[in-house]
């Protein structure tokens, strides 16, 4: 209901004491640019030195980009080795690519060899792994199965951990999905809300586990022994309300024969404090957050491992950052007019904190 917004900002201000906003700082200019053709480019994992594979779906291609070369070249052969990417993860010297295609991982090393490959584990219900420790553990996000009735949303998801075999070890629940209570064709059932915000999540090579936490605004931290998970102080955040501005911009993504049913689908009252979280091999955790469609700017909290603000990075509304690694940031630009994108390296900024490990 709309007249619960209030209700909502009220909340957020008597919630646990929040820890001081950080420092804001404009990116200064890229150090290096490269341009593509891709319509969209969804994920970006650093190799190491000069090199960054991207991922562009669309294009069912993951492409290898040398910043010292100026080249960009593709990884193997798509529609061979892989049909339809989605994903990727690195751990150690090692590239790992989800392929929902083939409903496998490929597996390549960090100048482009196919090394191998993985069948979507029976353990894992189907699902890919997301990512690997240095001990060869895969860890995985489940949820449970929806339901004819959708009701199965309501619950918990988890993180696990695989080793092999039948059995996993779960890690650490994560938010039930935010669904709301509609009809379809005269019977209830529960859909997701359109910018409900979900938990993001993520493990180093020692296997620890950190997952931003979307209702609580919080970075968890969970030991690789699982007798513990620890949580950093809540982040300062706007809160900000789904406008009818921000679901027509929804709509366009659809074909215009298709913007009926999806008017139908139901939408959340205030966007989630942050849309996406990834982390650098060296340590921080870096957070997209939210805005209004109508911010000149995109802004990203640059965290410390033990959940501390230390930064917030601002740059033009139209970049977003996909990756970080080897003190860059790496981040992309639609090119108006289009097709296209610009691919920009930026360097990290130093703190005067020492970031957490």
């Amino acid at each position: 209901m709309r007249h619960s917004l209030p209700l909502l900002l009220l909340l957020a201000a008597c919630t646990t004491q929040q820890q001081p906003t950080a420092p804001v700082r404009d990116l200064p200019a890229p150090a290096d640019t490269l341009t593509l053709s891709d319509t969209e480019i969804s994920d970006a994992i650093w190799l190491g030195g000069d090199r960054w594979a991207v991922l562009a779906p669309v294009a069912k291609t993951v492409r290898i980009l040398d910043f010292g070369a100026k080249t960009s070249r593709v990884l193997g052969r798509p529609g061979t080795d892989y049909l339809e990417p989605f994903a990727m993860f690195r751990a150690g010297d090692t590239l790992y690519l989800n392929d929902w295609g083939k409903r496998r991982i490929t597996i390549w090393s960090l100048t482009g060899a196919l090394a191998g490959s993985l069948d979507a584990p029976n353990a894992l219900r189907g699902t890919l792994p997301r990512g690997r420790d240095s001990a060869g553990t895969w860890f995985a996000e489940l949820r449970p199965l929806p339901g004819s009735d959708g009701s199965g949303n309501l619950d918990s998801g988890a993180v696990v951990r695989w080793t092999g075999g039948a059995t996993v070890d779960t890690v650490v629940a994560l938010a039930p999905f935010a669904v709301e209570r509609v009809a379809r064709d005269g019977a209830p059932r529960y859909e997701r809300t359109v910018f409900g915000g979900v938990d993001q999540w993520g493990v180093g090579p020692d296997g620890q586990l950190w997952v931003a936490r979307v209702r609580e605004n919080l970075l968890l931290q969970c030991a690789p022994a699982l007798d513990r998970c620890t949580e950093g102080p809540p982040l300062p955040d706007r809160v900000l309300e789904v406008t009818l501005q921000d679901r027509e911009y929804f709509l366009q993504g659809f074909p215009e024969d298709q913007r009926t049913l999806a008017r139908s689908v139901p939408f959340a009252i205030v966007k989630p404090p942050f849309d996406r979280a990834f982390a650098s091999p060296e340590g921080p955790v870096f957070l997209e957050k939210s805005r209004m469609l109508t911010d000149t700017s995109r802004n990203y909290s640059m965290l410390d491992r033990s959940g501390i603000a230390l930064l917030e990075l601002r740059l033009p509304n139209a970049q977003r950052i996909l990756g970080a690694g080897g003190g860059r940031l790496l981040a992309i630009d639609p090119l108006v007019p289009g097709p296209g994108h610009r691919v920009l390296r930026y360097m990290i900024p130093v703190v005067d904190t020492v970031v957490g490990k």
